[in-house]
């Protein structure tokens, strides 16, 4: 028998198409398919870029809060507002009708106190009425405060525009009181620099200015 040399040895031929040409040979399948086993020949996965399948985008805004979700500034400068508000509701209406209702005695706790050493006590009487009316004026604005805190969680914008006029208000009265030698001043105007700023930066504006906003 008669040994061919290796580089006489020539691989089959490809079967061939009735046009003569050879056909490609098969793709093999692709791996990673579903439960562990290979795709279907030609089963790839779509490209990179590729479009996400219908109810897989991410809701409107990304994914980060919604852009109607009312913005923790504005909670924040409400309640702030409103324990605030309270208390000063119940600690000048309480002084308030003390003044006017017991204008004899609150006269007689004025007299001879500090300050009082050179007023007679028809001055002081005039004095206590005057201070009794304030009083329960901040107490009335202090009410209001309290309302109109509560509708700007509501997304009133109107009741967040006048909760920020009374904010400024009592940065006044904080400078007024310092100017007088009161300490509690700085406390005053801290916490209506705080509302002001809660109410008025941030994420704030645009949620006043959202379709559901309220002018009325």
């Amino acid at each position: 028998m008669r040994l061919v040399p290796v580089s006489d040895q020539t691989p089959p031929a490809q079967p061939s198409d009735p046009q003569g040409q050879q056909s490609p040979p098969p793709l093999p399948p692709y791996p990673g398919g579903a439960d562990g086993q290979s795709q279907q020949p030609g089963a790839y996965p779509p490209p990179p870029g590729a479009y996400p399948p219908p109810g897989s985008y991410p809701p409107p805004g990304g994914y980060g809060p919604p852009a109607d979700e009312r913005p923790g500034t504005v909670t924040g400068a409400a309640v702030t507002s409103i324990v605030l508000a309270s208390l000063g509701m119940l600690l000048f209406g309480i002084v308030g009708l003390f003044a006017l209702a017991a204008g004899d005695e609150f006269v007689d706790e004025m007299y001879g106190t500090t300050g009082f050493e050179n007023f007679t006590r028809g001055e002081l009487e005039d004095i206590a009425s005057v201070i009794g009316i304030v009083c329960l004026a901040v107490a009335a604005v202090s009410l209001l405060t309290v309302v109109t805190a509560t509708l700007s969680l509501r997304r009133h914008n109107w009741a967040r525009i006048v909760t920020v006029i009374v904010a400024g208000g009592w940065i006044v009265m904080g400078v007024v009181n310092l100017v007088f030698g009161s300490p509690g001043g700085v406390l005053t105007i801290a916490a209506g620099a705080t509302v002001m700023l809660l109410y008025l930066t941030g994420r704030a504006n645009a949620w006043y200015r959202g379709k559901n906003a309220q002018w009325a």
